[in-house]
C-alpha cells in the first residue's frame, strides 16, 4: 500500500484526472425537467391541468411559460391528483424560493424553508422538493405555495415529475451522470494524493505539503461541483446545511490554491500566502455577516466568482515575470487554460436569465476547468520530483560507475553481494576474468592501448552477459559477472557468446584479447549454500588455476619461451604481477606457512628521480630495488614487478617484528647503495589471515596500508590492520547509505554564526550534521571526506544551499531582517557544466536575495583545476554571490593564491588563531595577512576565536570578522532563528 501511494500515484492520478476531463467533456444534461428531455424508460411526468393563482387571477399553465418569475410574496400553483396507485409515489420539482409549501386537499404534506436551518440562518437556494403522495389522496387538489422573503423574485422551473421516488432519483441522477462521475473520481484522486503527501511529509519530502494542499483543492473543487449540482442535498437531509457547504466551499477553493503555489514557486511564497489569507478573511467576513442576519450567505456569487478570476490572474501575472523555468511555463499554460474556462463559467452564469432556474452549463465548464488546472499542477509537481530524482540518479551513477567502462564499479559489488543470500538467489552464479596481456600492451603501446583494451573487453562482457546478468569492474583488468537468477544453460550460453565476441573482434584486427575466466555457482549441490563471498573465491581460484594451465602447456619450445616470457618481467626480470598472483595461490595451498605476508613498496618521488637522472638511470635503480625486493622473499618467498617502480613481495616471516627487522635492514643497504642521492621506500604490509579472499584483495589491502604512509619520510612501513579493514567496511556502509540519507533528508543544517570584533551579528556558516543515532549530530569531518571521493559531494552541496534558502525565504516572509549565509562548495562543482545555471534556478525559485549567499570554496576537494576557478568565481560574483577561501593558512593555501583568486573573504584559519601569542612570530603573520588582504580590499574573517585573548588580538589587527565558540557555537535552526530574532534591534540599525 505504501508503494503505491508513494510511487504507484505518479501514474495513477493523471490518468485519473484525465479520465476525469474525458468524461465531463461529454455534452452533459441538465436539470430542465420537460418531456423533450425524458428519456424512454425514466420517471414520468404530470405537467397538464396546473393552474398559476395569484391574489389577482388565475391563469392555466398552458398559456405562459413554465420558467416564471413573479414577485416577491405569494405564488401558488394548483392541479388536480390523477388516479394513484400506490403508496410510494412522489411529486418532485425544482424551486428557487425561501418557502415551499405542499397541501392536498386540507392537509399539509410537506414544507421547506420553514423548518429547514443552519446554525447560522435558513435555507435560501435552489433545491428539489420531492413530496410523497398516498393512494387515497387520488383526485384531490394539489396546492404549490411558494413565498420569497428576502428576495425580489419567486421563481423556478415547473415541471413535475410524478413516479416511484427511486425511479425519480435515478433519472436526476442520470442527467448529470458526467459531472457526478467526475466528481468521485476527482475525489478518489483528491485523497490519493493528501495521503501520499502525508507519506510524503513523514519521510521529509520536500513535496508532501504541495501535494497536500494540491489534494485539499481537489475535494473542495469537487464538493463545490457536487453541491451546485444540487446533488448535496440527496446526501445531507437538511436543505439550509447542503446550501451552506456548497457557497462555503466556493469561497474556501482559493485556499489551498495559493497554498499549493507558495510550495511549489518558493520565490513567491509571501504573495501567494497573503492570496490565501485574503481569501480566508474574505470568508470569516460574509460568514460574520450572515450570522448577523445582514446578508445571505449565497447572495453576490458574481462577486465571488470575479475575486477567484482575480486571484487567478494575479498567480498567472507572477508566473509570467519569471518564464525562466520550465515549470513556470507549464504553470502560466495551466493557469490560462484555467483562466479562460473560469471566465467562461462566468459569462454563462450571468447571461443564462436567473428565471430558467435549470442547472446551467457552467457547472460543466467549471468543472472541466478544475480538471484541467489539476493536471497542469500535477505536471509542474511531478516535473519537480523528477528533477529531484535526476539529481539523486546522476550522482548514484557517478559514485557506483567506472569511469574507464562505465559498468559497474567494486562499491557498486560490495553494495550488491550482501543482497546475494542462498535464500532469495539460489541460482547464483559467478564470474571472475582476467585479462592476461594488459602489461605487455602498456609496455609495447602503451597505457591508452591498455586503457582500450580494457574498455573493448567491458563491451563484449555487457553484449554477452548484459541480458542475463551485471557487469561489474572488480579490479584493475579483473571483471565480476554476477548472474543472480540464470540457468546452467545460460551460464555456458552466454560463455560461449564472449568466446565468439573475442575471436571477432581479433579477425577484425583490434588487439588480441586473452582472458582467463573462473566460474562458480550454487547450481552445483556442493556450493548450494555457500555464500557470494566464498563463491567469489572459488570463481578466482579457478581463474588463476586456468591462467596458470595457460602459461604451463607448451605446445612446442617457441610457445614454451613465449610462456616463460609472459611470467617475467622485461625490465626486471622476476615475475610479472599477474605470475606473482597465480603463484600466491599455490603458496597458500601446496606450502606450510606461518605468517604468509604480501608486501607492496615503491619510491617516493621516483618520477622526479627518471627527469633528473634520466631513464637509464631509472632502469639502474630498479635493479637495485629488485634486489631488495629479493632479498626480502626468505627462503620461500618470490616477488614480483608491477609497473614503474611498483614492487610486490610474498614472504613467509616468522612473526611481524622478525619482518619489521628485515625491511628495515634491507631499506638502510638499499639507501647505502645510492651514494650521493638519498631515496625512501614506503612498504605496505598485509599479513594473509584470510586465505578465502581473492588474492587481487589481498594485494589491495596492501597497497592501502602503503598509501596512508607515502609522503611520510619517517615512517618506512606500515601493516594493514584489521581496524583499518573495519574502517574501510564502514566507509563502504557508509557510501552505499548516503543517497539514502539525502533522499530521506537525515542531513539537518547548523548555523555557525559570524560577528564583527565588537560582538554585532554579521553572518552564519551553513554546517551539515548527520544525526544517525538519535540526540547525537556527528561532525562533517566524518563523512565529507567519503562524500568527495564517491562524488556524492556535489549533491550534499545542492542540499544544502536550498536548506539555506528555504531558511531565508521564511524568515523574510516573516517580515524579519536577515543576513548572509555561506555555503561550503567543493571545487568538484567546476566540472559541472551547468553549475551557474543550476545555483541561479535554485536560489531564483525562494527568491532569495544573491547579496544573502555567500559560497565558500574549500580547499580539502580531490581537483586541482586552477584555470576553471577563477572563471567560475567571476561568474558568481557577476550574479551577486560572494565568495570566500576556506582554511587559509592550513598549509593548503598560499598568498598567490589572493592574486589569482578574486575572492570577497578569506577565512584564516584556527591554526593561526590558536597560536596567538605564543611568540611574537604569530602576531606578525597574523597582522601581515590581514593587512594585506585590506590592501587587496578583501575581507578577512577569523576562525577559532574562542578566548577573549584572540579576540583582543585580532581586534588589534583590525581583522573583519570573527567566528567561534567564544561568541557562539554551531547553532540548530532553531536557536539560530532565536538568535536572530533578539538580535532584530542590532540589524535595523545596521
Amino acid at each position: 500500500m505504501r508503494k503505491f501511494f508513494r510511487k504507484g500515484i505518479l501514474f495513477v492520478f493523471p490518468l485519473a484526472l484525465a479520465a476525469a476531463c474525458m468524461v465531463i467533456m461529454l455534452i452533459a444534461q441538465c436539470f430542465q425537467l420537460d418531456n423533450s428531455l425524458l428519456r424512454p424508460g425514466s420517471a414520468a411526468t404530470f405537467n397538464d391541468g396546473w393552474q398559476l393563482s395569484s391574489r389577482l387571477s388565475t391563469t392555466p399553465m398552458e398559456h405562459i411559460s413554465r420558467s416564471l418569475t413573479v414577485e416577491r410574496r405569494a405564488l401558488s400553483l394548483k392541479n388536480t391528483l390523477p388516479e394513484l396507485n400506490c403508496d410510494h409515489l412522489s411529486l418532485c420539482f425544482l424551486s428557487n424560493n425561501e418557502k415551499v409549501r405542499v397541501t392536498v386537499g386540507s392537509e399539509t404534506v410537506y414544507t421547506y424553508g420553514y423548518n429547514d436551518k443552519t446554525l447560522f440562518g435558513r435555507y435560501f437556494g435552489k433545491v428539489w422538493c420531492m413530496v410523497p403522495l398516498r393512494e387515497d389522496m387520488s383526485g384531490k387538489t394539489i396546492s404549490v405555495e411558494l413565498t420569497a422573503l428576502s428576495g425580489e423574485i419567486t421563481s423556478g422551473n415547473y415541471s413535475f415529475y410524478l413516479d416511484d421516488r427511486e425511479t425519480i432519483l435515478i433519472t436526476l441522477l442520470m442527467n448529470v451522470w458526467p459531472i457526478l462521475l467526475n466528481c468521485i473520481i476527482c475525489v478518489i484522486a483528491g485523497i490519493v494524493l493528501i495521503v501520499s503527501g502525508l507519506l510524503y511529509l513523514r519521510a521529509g519530502s520536500k513535496t508532501a505539503l504541495a501535494r497536500i494542499y494540491l489534494g485539499v483543492f481537489v475535494l473542495l473543487s469537487q464538493v463545490y461541483v457536487f453541491s451546485d449540482a444540487t446533488l448535496t442535498q440527496f446526501l445531507i437531509p437538511n436543505k439550509a446545511v447542503s446550501y451552506f457547504i456548497v457557497h462555503s466551499s466556493l469561497m474556501l477553493i482559493p485556499v489551498p490554491f495559493a497554498l499549493y503555489l507558495a510550495e511549489l514557486f518558493p520565490r513567491w511564497t509571501r504573495q501567494y500566502r497573503f492570496l490565501s489569507l485574503f481569501y480566508c478573511a474574505y470568508f470569516a467576513l460574509r460568514l460574520l455577516l450572515y450570522v448577523g442576519g445582514t446578508i445571505e450567505i449565497g447572495q453576490n456569487v458574481a462577486f465571488t466568482l470575479g475575486l477567484i478570476l482575480l486571484g487567478i490572474c494575479y498567480a498567472a501575472l507572477l508566473c509570467l515575470m519569471d518564464t525562466s523555468q520550465q515549470t513556470n511555463r507549464i504553470m502560466l499554460a495551466g493557469l490560462l487554460l484555467f483562466f479562460l474556462f473560469a471566465f467562461g463559467t462566468v459569462l454563462l452564469f450571468l447571461s443564462v436569465p436567473s428565471q430558467e432556474n435549470t442547472l446551467p452549463f457552467y457547472t460543466c465548464a467549471l468543472a472541466l476547468g478544475i480538471d484541467i488546472l489539476m493536471v497542469f499542477f500535477y505536471i509542474v509537481l511531478l516535473k519537480s520530483a523528477l528533477n529531484t530524482a535526476n539529481h539523486a540518479l546522476l550522482y548514484k551513477h557517478q559514485a557506483y560507475t567506472d569511469a574507464l567502462t562505465q559498468v559497474r564499479n567494486r562499491a557498486a559489488f560490495n553494495l550488491a553481494i550482501t543482497e546475494l543470500v542462498p535464500e532469495s538467489h539460489p541460482r547464483l552464479t559467478l564470474f571472475m576474468v582476467d585479462l592476461n596481456n594488459l602489461k605487455q600492451v602498456n609496455d609495447t603501446l602503451g597505457h591508452p592501448a591498455g586503457d582500450q583494451l580494457i574498455c573493448t573487453l567491458a563491451q563484449c562482457l555487457v553484449t554477452a552477459f548484459g541480458s542475463v546478468g551485471d557487469i561489474y569492474r572488480y579490479g584493475g583488468d579483473e571483471f565480476v559477472i554476477v548472474l543472480a537468477d540464470a540457468s546452467l544453460e545460460e551460464a555456458q550460453a552466454a560463455r560461449g557468446r564472449l568466446d565468439q565476441l573475442i575471436r571477432e573482434h581479433r579477425e577484425h584486427g583490434g588487439h588480441a584479447i586473452s582472458v582467463a575466466i573462473g566460474m562458480a555457482s550454487r547450481l552445483d549441490s556442493e556450493y548450494a549454500q555457500a555464500s557470494a563471498t566464498e563463491l567469489l573465491h572459488l570463481a578466482d581460484t579457478v581463474m588463476y588455476q586456468i591462467k596458470a594451465e595457460q602459461k604451463t602447456v607448451p605446445a612446442s619450445t617457441q610457445l614454451a619461451r613465449h610462456m616463460r616470457l609472459e611470467q617475467m618481467d622485461p625490465t626486471t626480470g622476476i615475475l610479472s604481477f599477474a605470475a606473482f598472483k597465480s603463484q600466491v595461490y599455490e603458496a597458500l595451498t601446496n606450502i606450510e606457512v606461518r605468517l604468509p605476508c604480501i608486501i607492496n613498496f615503491d619510491l617516493n618521488f621516483f618520477d622526479g628521480y627518471n627527469i633528473l637522472f634520466g631513464w637509464n638511470a631509472g632502469n639502474a635503480l630498479l635493479q637495485k630495488m629488485t634486489a631488495m625486493a629479493m632479498n626480502l622473499c626468505g627462503e620461500t618467498g618470490f616477488c614480483s614487478h608491477d609497473y614503474a617502480d611498483s614492487f610486490w613481495v610474498f614472504v613467509d616471516a616468522p612473526d611481524l617484528d622478525t619482518l619489521g627487522e628485515r625491511i628495515t635492514r634491507e631499506a638502510r643497504a638499499f639507501q647505502q647503495s645510492l651514494d650521493e642521492c638519498l631515496l625512501f621506500p614506503s612498504f605496505g604490509v598485509y599479513c594473509i589471515n584470510e586465505r578465502t579472499l581473492p588474492v587481487s584483495d589481498m594485494c589491495s589491502r596492501a597497497t592501502s596500508a602503503k598509501k596512508q604512509i607515502k609522503g611520510h619520510l619517517d615512517v618506512l612501513y606500515n601493516v594493514y590492520s584489521t581496524q583499518e579493514h573495519q574502517r574501510r567496511t564502514h566507509n563502504m556502509k557508509m557510501i552505499s547509505y548516503m543517497q539514502k540519507a539525502l533522499d530521506s533528508d537525515e542531513f539537518i543544517p547548523y548555523y555557525q554564526p559570524k560577528f564583527t570584533c565588537d560582538g554585532r551579528l554579521a553572518g552564519a556558516e551553513a554546517l551539515v550534521r548527520w544525526p544517525r543515532t538519535p540526540g547525537s549530530p556527528s561532525s562533517p569531518a566524518e563523512f565529507t571526506a567519503l562524500f568527495e571521493k564517491s562524488g556524492l559531494i556535489l549533491s550534499l552541496d545542492w542540499y544544502m544551499l536550498e536548506k539555506s534558502c528555504r531558511f531565508l525565504r521564511k524568515y523574510m516572509d516573516a517580515g524579519l531582517r536577515c543576513v548572509p549565509i555561506s555555503n561550503n562548495f567543493s571545487r568538484l562543482h567546476i566540472f559541472e557544466p551547468d553549475c551557474l545555471e543550476h545555483m541561479l534556478r535554485l536560489v531564483d525559485s525562494y527568491g532569495v536575495p544573491h547579496s544573502l549567499i555567500e559560497i565558500e570554496l574549500t580547499e580539502t576537494a580531490l581537483v586541482q583545476d586552477t584555470q576553471r576557478i577563477p572563471a567560475l568565481i567571476s561568474a558568481l560574483q557577476a550574479e551577486g554571490f560572494s565568495v570566500s577561501l576556506d582554511d587559509f593558512g592550513s598549509g593548503v593555501s598560499s598568498l598567490g593564491s589572493l592574486s589569482n583568486l578574486s575572492v570577497n573573504t578569506i577565512k584564516i584559519d584556527r591554526s593561526l588563531v590558536k597560536n596567538q601569542g605564543a611568540a611574537d612570530t604569530d602576531n606578525l603573520i597574523l597582522e601581515f595577512v590581514v593587512a594585506l588582504c585590506r590592501r587587496l580590499n578583501i575581507q578577512t574573517l577569523a576562525e577559532g576565536v574562542e578566548t577573549r585573548k584572540q579576540l583582543d588580538q585580532l581586534r588589534r589587527c583590525s581583522c573583519d570578522l570573527v567566528q567561534g565558540n567564544y561568541f557562539s557555537p554551531p547553532l540548530s535552526q532553531q536557536a539560530f532563528e532565536q538568535l536572530l530574532t533578539d538580535r532584530q534591534d542590532e540589524l535595523k540599525n545596521e
